[in-house]
């Protein structure tokens, strides 16, 4: 299972930096795409302004003896507007919004080992729904959106 959640994190990464460049976050003092996995992160990245995080939900097998293999992620983000205006959140939501949509196109990615160097094929692809959006919340001055898809791919086979 990881290696398909690493390489759903690592294609909406690389497709990130493809869309926007200058979508950047800076975590323990790191700058980097603006895009990270709350499970792998040491700090609190809670409230990372205009930073798609991603929460992974449970895995469950798709059924019938299958090796195909599911698993739900929630993607959410917030701003709180240009320089913590509150003026222009709405429309900086909506930028994020464009964004997710962009990089979460195509539905598929190579499934890689990324624990090495060079990553290694796995040899099949994960794929996933579309997203699903829910309504924006306002939380104390930032506007926050989550947004949901589900990620299948077999599951690795031990020789």
């Amino acid at each position: 299972m990881q290696f398909a959640k690493d390489s759903f994190y690592a294609a909406l990464r690389e497709r990130l930096q493809e869309v926007n460049p200058a979508r950047t976050t800076v975590v323990d003092g790191v700058e980097r795409p603006a895009i990270v996995v709350a499970e792998n992160e040491a700090s609190d990245i809670s409230a990372l302004d205009s930073t798609f995080r991603l929460v992974w939900g449970p895995c469950a097998s798709v059924g019938g003896g299958s090796r195909m293999m599911k698993v739900s992620c929630t993607i959410d983000y917030m701003t709180a507007g240009a320089e913590g205006t509150h003026g222009d959140r709405g429309r900086l939501l909506g930028t994020l919004d464009g964004e997710l949509l962009a990089i979460a196109q195509p539905l598929r990615a190579p499934k890689q080992d990324l624990t090495k160097i060079p990553p290694v094929s796995c040899g099949t692809q994960i794929f996933w729904t579309d997203l699903e959006f829910a309504q924006p919340e306002d939380d104390a001055g930032r506007l926050s959106r989550k947004a949901t898809t589900t990620v299948y791919f077999l599951t690795e086979v031990k020789a």
